[in-house]
């Protein structure tokens, strides 16, 4: 859907790609600091009109709040299975599965794929907390 391009949607979408997977409340919060008129409703709006128009990725992995990224480009995430954050990763994308999934009369629309693990912050936490 072609949408008109307001400010709050411009200024939102730029904090976005300025922040590393954040959450609806990071993006209101930093949104905040250079707009403190701006209400959270306008952010969370947005932030799901974004979605809607394909120009952002909401991404839902375990318990942990959705978080945003800008990058639709197919790559793949990791996740820490102890402090919860979310890496990208690049690696390079193959179709393999997706026509696999279409010879069985499947139309893929897009695909997620996580790697869930403990990062090398927790790691390196968790050999301290050993000693």
């Amino acid at each position: 859907m072609d949408r008109r391009e307001t400010v709050q949607r411009t200024i939102i979408l730029d904090t976005i790609k300025s922040i590393y997977h954040p959450t609806v409340n990071d993006i209101y919060e930093q949104v905040k600091k250079n707009y403190p008129q701006i209400g959270k409703a306008t952010v969370y709006r947005n932030v799901n009109l974004l979605v809607e128009d394909g120009l952002l990725r909401k991404i839902c992995i375990g318990e942990k709040e959705a978080v945003y990224d800008w990058d639709l480009d197919s790559h793949y995430h990791l996740r820490c299975s102890e402090c919860k954050n979310i890496y990208d990763i690049d690696l390079d994308y193959s179709k393999e599965l997706d026509e696999k999934i279409e010879s069985l009369g499947f139309m893929v629309s897009h695909h997620e794929l996580v790697f869930t693990g403990v990062c090398p912050k927790c790691q390196e936490k968790n050999t301290k907390m050993e000693e």
